[in-house]
C-alpha cells in the first residue's frame, strides 16, 4: 500500500511509476583533468537536462524527456562531446545516448523527484564504457 501511495490516491487514481526517458551517459574511466571537467558540464548544463549529476570525476549522467526531441538534443550534445574529448585529447571517454522506461516520477515544477532508476541506466553506462575502451587515450 506505502507504495501505490507515492503515485497517487485511491480518489485522485494512480499515476505509472514509469517513464519514458532519454538517458545520456559520458565517462572517462580515468577521470577528467578539472578544465575538461568544467567544459562538459557547462556543455550540459546548455542543453537543459531534466536532471545531471556527476558520479564521480570522470563520468556524468543526464536525463531528458523521452520524446522524439529529447533524443535529439541528447544525440546533439553526445557528438558534442565526442568531437570536444577528440579536439583535447580527453583519454579514454566514451558517451552513449538511450531511450527507455525507466522508474521515476516528475514534480509538479516538471523536474525529476529523485534519480530515476532502470534496466536502461546500466544499459547506457555499459556502451560508454565499452566506448572508452574502444579508444583508449
Amino acid at each position: 500500500m506505502a507504495l501505490f501511495g507515492l503515485f497517487g490516491s485511491k480518489q485522485k487514481g494512480y499515476a505509472s511509476p514509469w517513464l519514458q526517458l532519454t538517458v545520456l551517459y559520458a565517462m572517462s574511466p580515468e577521470g577528467l583533468a578539472p578544465e575538461h571537467a568544467f567544459a562538459i558540464r557547462g556543455k550540459v548544463i546548455v542543453s537543459k537536462p531534466l536532471q545531471f549529476e556527476f558520479i564521480k570525476s570522470g563520468a556524468f549522467l543526464a536525463f531528458y524527456p523521452g520524446t522524439a526531441a529529447g533524443l535529439q538534443v541528447a544525440n546533439a550534445l553526445a557528438d558534442s562531446l565526442r568531437n570536444y574529448s577528440y579536439e583535447k585529447s580527453v583519454p579514454s571517454f566514451g558517451v552513449s545516448v538511450q531511450q527507455d522506461e525507466c522508474l521515476a516520477q516528475m514534480n509538479a515544477a516538471g523536474r525529476l523527484a529523485a534519480k530515476p532508476a532502470g534496466t536502461v541506466i546500466a544499459q547506457t553506462m555499459n556502451l560508454a564504457l565499452t566506448e572508452a575502451n574502444a579508444h583508449p587515450g
